[in-house]
């Protein structure tokens, strides 16, 4: 028996959940997901897609994790998704 994906119920719950209690939040995708860009852009959920970082930035013989030229390329990406993003940024305040 095929067992139904449900992703996108739980990510819209997730949002209606963090929007209510007004937490900002994003998805980072380590692959290309035609369907989760779709969703978040339905919904108005910062993306970024990182599967830009080349193969040669990961260690095969280790579960595919990056190495630390593929860490650094991450963070450039991820840094510039956080400036680009101004509802993202950190802020000292309490609220």
């Amino acid at each position: 028996a095929k067992v139904p994906d449900v992703s996108e119920d739980i990510l819209r719950e997730m949002d209606r959940f963090l929007r209510e209690k007004r937490v900002p939040w994003a998805i980072a995708m380590i692959d290309r997901d035609e369907g989760l860009e779709r969703l978040c852009g339905e919904l108005d959920i910062p993306c970024v897609d990182l599967s830009s970082v080349d193969e040669n930035d990961r260690f095969p013989s280790y579960g595919n994790h990056w190495t630390p030229q593929g860490n650094h390329r991450i963070a450039d990406l991820l840094a510039a998704f956080f400036q680009r993003t101004p509802r993202l940024a950190f802020s000292s305040k309490k609220s």
